[in-house]
């Protein structure tokens, strides 16, 4: 959330270090410290000395440089009582960084220092038991190109308890320390960011006000208080700011086409800007035939099949979100023009013009069977050899494809846009069917057919016999609906998904994992077993099932499902941070360990587990229309309260469940004390309503048959 605190007691001390990004275009991180008598009054053994020290790796080389290590300094600067890194590296016009050096600095002045990991470590040593410490001070070292440290030593005079308070304001007894590490252009910034940060005290700090603050207005649009403690702090803090991280960023600072975009459709509910801004950076990188790249900054080319069909969700919910039709209309310039290639001309068309070449190439680039090609993958990366020849297909890109066309067909009705309408209704007919027909194998969806028509994903496979996103996807690509028995066909693939794919702590993304090089499935059967995309539990896919769960009215197997990935499961053999998704953990045959966590925050799950909770659990469901509540309450719940800022209004929501049913549907919706048809969106009008949804005491009928 841009701040944490870390507290330890020890040795009669108890110590608080508080760690936060300001808000703002700073380039700083604030390390503020406590340290109070933990005796307590009457037992405490005096006022007590205390070294204080600070160490952190500063390499400054996030510039691509030519041999940019042998430009570097790290030293001491007495004037400005900081620890200065310079890179004195020959820059050109591409190089464009606004900061290039490094700085960390403290109040109180430091005792000593280290620029050089070296003499602060000592030989043979770690952070465990460093050298400096055990002496009582640093030595006072530079460090020339290797990469520095900035080891900066302070001493506190910390009170006995009852005591008044030092080294800096604060209320209470205690010493206060505080740390700056950031990136500077030269030494005049290293000052006039000192004068900002370092003065007044850590109990009043208006730069630390201004991040939680910032953090506050993010999360403004959406609070949750629901009767599961994880959903809550999740979905009120935590998921917010990992969607946002992702919509702003990307990963790593590279924007997947496909991550960015889903993280987009996340961060709807709390900056529509953001969104709008990301929805014409994707079509700029989608190339004239409806194709799109991988990603960008940098370029990744690789012809990856889904990247442009996920733009349809990200305009489709931003419309819902927004009312912003004028969206349709704005033109988008395409990626190096007609027909692609990247260095000609810059051919521009209406948004909806993308969308809808998306839509064309995806429904005329297929093959044999009538699905879509899969060239170099689709959402799973690692399918690099069912395509090689230009033949092969892919299940979950035709089931993609059919619910962007459901998407596209609403869309169309909404515009009043009839031809349209039909077209994208008669492509998802023939789809469906062609899914229902060739990648139904009897007990589950396939995978995919090779350049040779085998089949991937099958009873008949040895390795890969079944792969986790195929069964969501014949849910939310409305695939089952066109099958004739679709119920029966879920509940053999669910089964199936029990009975293969369950680890009790997330489900695997396929079984039996990858042992042996498959040179038709292509990379996924080199990747050891058990990681990446070779039968992990991958959260993305654990997402995708749990909307599929509550499109089904399974609402108590999609709350535990929710448990089960959660990061902090304390079933999961491997502990992790516990607060945010990771990409995923690695499955029950890694032979690194079981359950570790892969990728922190750098996941475009994040956005579809909320969507989960939010649009399909507790129901609030954006239309082009305003806001329709349909819940899909788990019997463990009786009520749930959302607060949901939409198109300016305020939603103070309150469902009721007093029966305890799963799935229960709505029964009674008042707004503001009248009667209001559930069916109907919530008003618009207005800048705030009180609404009461009641549930039906009984259970929903279509669950108990779909169970």
């Amino acid at each position: 959330l841009n701040w944490q605190t870390i507290e330890a007691t020890a040795g009669g001390l108890r110590v608080a270090w508080r760690i936060y990004v300001p808000a703002g275009a700073d380039p700083v991180e604030v390390w503020d410290v406590r340290v109070e008598d933990a005796a307590g009054p009457g037992v405490s053994t005096g006022p007590r000395r205390v070294s204080l020290f600070a160490c952190v790796s500063m390499k400054c080389d996030g510039e691509d440089l030519d041999c940019g290590e042998l430009y570097r300094i790290a030293r001491y600067d007495p004037a400005l009582e900081a620890v200065f890194v310079r890179m004195d590296a020959e820059r050109h016009k591409t190089m464009d960084f606004p900061f290039h050096n490094g700085f960390a600095t403290a109040r109180p002045a430091p005792a000593s220092w280290d620029a050089s990991p070296g003499p602060f470590f000592g030989a043979r040593r770690t952070a465990a038991n460093p050298a400096a410490v055990e002496a009582g001070a640093c030595s006072g070292s530079r460090q020339a190109m290797w990469p520095p440290v900035a080891a900066l030593h302070v001493r506190l005079e910390v009170p006995a308890a009852g005591g008044a308070a030092v080294s800096g304001a604060g209320g209470g007894d205690g010493a206060e320390a505080r740390f700056l590490i950031g990136a500077c252009d030269g030494e005049p910034m290293i000052a006039a960011l000192r004068a900002k940060y370092l003065g007044g005290s850590l109990a009043a700090d208006p730069h630390f006000d201004a991040t939680v603050a910032a953090q506050c207005a993010l999360t403004a649009g959406l609070r949750l208080a629901t009767p599961e403690p994880t959903v809550d702090r999740m979905l009120n803090d935590w998921v917010p700011r990992q969607i946002h991280q992702g919509a702003t960023w990307g990963r790593w600072g590279w924007r997947g086409y496909r991550d960015t975009l889903q993280q987009t459709v996340g961060v709807l509910s709390y900056d529509a800007a953001l969104a709008r801004a990301n929805i014409f950076e994707a079509c700029a990188h989608q190339y004239g035939d409806g194709f799109a790249l991988r990603g960008w900054r940098p370029i990744d080319a690789k012809r990856y099949a889904d990247s442009a069909q996920w733009l349809i969700p990200a305009v489709t919910e931003y419309l819902k979100e927004t009312g912003d039709f004028g969206l349709l209309d704005a033109a988008a310039p395409f990626y190096g023009g007609e027909g692609g290639g990247g260095a000609g001309g810059r051919e521009a068309a209406p948004v909806w013009a993308h969308l809808e070449r998306a839509m064309a190439r995806l429904h005329e680039d297929r093959g044999v069977h009538g699905l879509c090609l899969a060239f170099g993958g689709d959402w799973n990366d690692s399918l690099t050899g069912v395509c090689r020849a230009g033949r092969g297909e892919s299940a979950w890109l035709s089931m993609a494809f059919c619910r962007d066309a459901l998407l596209m067909a609403e869309l169309a009705v909404r515009l009043c846009r009839s031809a349209e309408a039909r077209r994208y209704e008669t492509w998802h007919g023939e789809l469906a069917d062609a899914v229902n027909r060739h990648a139904w194998d009897g007990e589950w969806y396939l995978c995919a057919f090779d350049d040779d028509g085998n089949k991937i994903g099958s009873r008949e496979n040895d390795e890969g016999r079944i792969f986790l996103n195929m069964q969501s996807w014949a849910q939310l690509g409305g695939i089952l609906e066109r099958a004739g028995d679709g119920d029966a066909r879920w509940a053999s693939a669910w089964a199936a998904v029990e009975r293969h794919l369950d680890t009790g702590w997330g489900l695997l993304l396929n079984w039996p994992a990858y042992t042996r090089p498959h040179d038709n499935v292509g990379r996924l059967s080199y990747v050891r077993p058990g990681a990446a995309e070779n039968a992990s539990v991958y959260t993305h896919g654990n997402a995708f099932m749990f909307a599929a769960l509550l499109e089904r009215g399974l609402a108590d197997r999609a709350l535990r499902l929710w448990r089960d990935i959660l990061p902090g499961n304390p079933a999961r053999p491997g502990a992790c941070q516990p607060n945010v998704f990771f990409n995923g953990f690695y499955g029950p045959d890694s032979e690194i360990m079981p359950g570790l966590a892969d990728h922190a925050w750098m996941t475009g799950s994040c956005a579809w587990m909320h969507y989960g909770i939010v649009e399909l659990m507790l129901g609030l469901r954006r239309t082009y229309d305003g806001l329709v509540i349909r819940p899909c309450l788990p019997s463990a719940w009786d009520q749930a309260r959302l607060i949901r800022i939409y198109r300016g209004v305020v939603y103070d929501i309150t469902i009721l469940n007093a029966g305890k049913q799963q799935a229960a549907p709505v029964a009674e919706l008042r707004v503001d004390g009248r009667p209001h048809p559930p069916a109907q969106p919530l008003p618009l009008e207005g800048t705030r309503h009180e609404v009461v949804v009641t549930l039906a005491r009984q259970a929903c009928h279509r669950q108990s048959t779909a169970e």
